[in-house]
């Protein structure tokens, strides 16, 4: 049967052809009277966006199908009951229950590449619109989105006439078995040599370990480093990639050391959203919608960050170790050193949190002996407070942090974030939340390994149980 108008979803003036409409309520309506290949009234959706082949209902599948159109090479339907014939079963592998699979790399790489790329969006918020086809109109790219659109269609080309690897493919696994097994370059270009002898002499794999990383670079697919001025007022990135000292303090440039992972490199869009959106958003970026085939202007914010402790301090600036370790309360949290095992401790100071008549607050044995709470809970600085404490402090240091007055005394401020530039951010009410899973994790660690006295893990040891008691 002749599924060529699978491969014709617009015509020219990018309108939704009849033939293709027509198409898919066919091919809705057979895979639904596949009873074998249906589950409670849904069918697996082929479309190109479900990299997963989603189980939905038959209507949620035309919408995808009409919108994103099908995945690549699916001209035999042999997941919605069709049968292959012998012709067909070349490239094909059985997958059980009777079933063929297609052994094809293309689709998969389609899919790594909008898994990277793309968002996965709600569909059905766009239904409606599918109601009358015929007035179904798409946007065109801009210019942006297009050039990826064609390096896209570019790479997923078949590296000859009916092969299932691309010249996508190809390279991500020359990369991968790099990394994997450490492969000198020079054993991965002996191998790509017997490919090339071995395959057609029309194909296009990379005749070089160095060419099959061209081609995945220029896809985008990588982190770039960029050089960051030493106390963190502006980045080295594209026009100023060639100064060689600090628009704005007129430091020299610092080169980290080969190898350095210090805090002079970031990711540029990081960096980027931070200038963007300290501009009071005037900044826009112009950005393609694959779900609605539709530009619009996009402007951002960061609402907060989400990390465990560690990272926690590594962004907001504050040192979450040690006494001081609370970045709300600061040196007002009645925080003691234990004498023996040398641990900073928080027992019993949340009392002070209780109302002052609350009997938890003169009790003198239910937890520190012979102790009553009269205090009343500690001072929280709101945003403007903190602004003006940390406001002349450095963008980047690289320690020690007791260059910085008050460091370890009453504060553990080890840098201004870049945050704070941001317009908003002492507006925020909360600025950086816990990843609650990294915390249980931890506190279940402790506590499993000292209840089952694992050795060189567990906190039950002399010293312990000296400031127990």
């Amino acid at each position: 049967m002749d599924r060529s108008w699978m491969c014709e979803r617009l015509d020219p003036s990018r309108r939704l052809c009849k033939q293709f409409i027509i198409g898919v309520s066919e091919f809705v309506s057979k895979a639904m009277d596949q009873t074998f290949y249906t589950l409670e009234g849904k069918i697996r959706s082929p479309c190109i966006k479900c990299v997963c082949e989603k189980i939905l209902p038959p209507s949620h599948v035309r919408a995808h199908l009409l919108q994103y159109g099908f995945k690549p090479n699916y001209k035999v339907w042999v997941q919605h009951g069709e049968e292959m014939s012998s012709e067909d079963n070349a490239g094909y592998a059985s997958s059980g229950h009777g079933r063929m699979k297609p052994v094809d790399n293309i689709g998969s790489m389609t899919n790594m590449v909008y898994d990277a790329y793309m968002q996965e969006t709600n569909i059905t918020s766009h239904y409606g619109h599918m109601d009358n086809e015929d007035e179904y109109v798409e946007e065109s790219p801009n210019a942006e989105a297009q050039r990826f659109y064609d390096m896209l269609a570019t790479a997923n080309e078949p590296i000859y006439d009916g092969a299932t690897e691309s010249k996508l493919s190809i390279p991500i696994r020359l990369l991968a078995a790099r990394t994997n097994w450490h492969t000198p370059e020079k054993c991965l270009d002996h191998f790509i040599k017997l490919l090339v002898d071995v395959a057609p002499k029309d194909n296009c794999i990379p005749k070089y370990y160095y060419e099959a990383k061209k081609i995945v670079s220029s896809l985008g697919l990588k982190a770039q480093k960029i050089d960051c001025c030493e106390v963190g007022c502006m980045l080295y990135y594209k026009d100023d990639n060639h100064l060689t000292e600090c628009k704005f303090c007129h430091l020299p440039r610092y080169f980290p050391p080969k190898g350095d992972k210090g805090r002079y490199k970031q990711i540029p869009r990081k960096r980027m959203f931070i200038r963007q959106s300290s501009k009071d958003y005037k900044d826009c970026v112009m950005t393609y919608d694959i779900s609605t085939r539709e530009n619009f202007v996009m402007r951002a914010c960061l609402m907060w960050t989400i990390n465990d402790f560690s990272a926690y301090g590594m962004l907001s600036g504050w040192e979450t170790k040690g006494k001081l370790a609370c970045p709300h309360y600061m040196e007002d949290t009645k925080a003691f050193t234990l004498p023996h095992g040398g641990k900073s401790s928080w027992f019993d100071y949340h009392r002070r949190f209780l109302s002052t008549d609350h009997l938890f607050r003169r009790s003198k044995s239910r937890f520190t002996k012979n102790r009553i709470e009269l205090d009343g809970p500690p001072n929280f600085l709101n945003g403007e407070q903190l602004w003006e404490f940390i406001r002349d402090f450095p963008k980047v240091t690289d320690g020690p942090f007791d260059t910085l007055l008050g460091y370890g005394q009453y504060h553990n401020w080890t840098k201004r974030s870049i945050f704070w530039d941001l317009p908003y951010w002492k507006h925020n009410l909360i600025r950086h939340n816990l990843d609650v899973m990294h915390i249980e994790n931890n506190f279940f660690d402790n506590v499993f390994n000292t209840v089952m006295d694992v050795k060189d893990k567990t906190k039950d040891n002399h010293k312990a149980r000296m400031d127990v008691a």
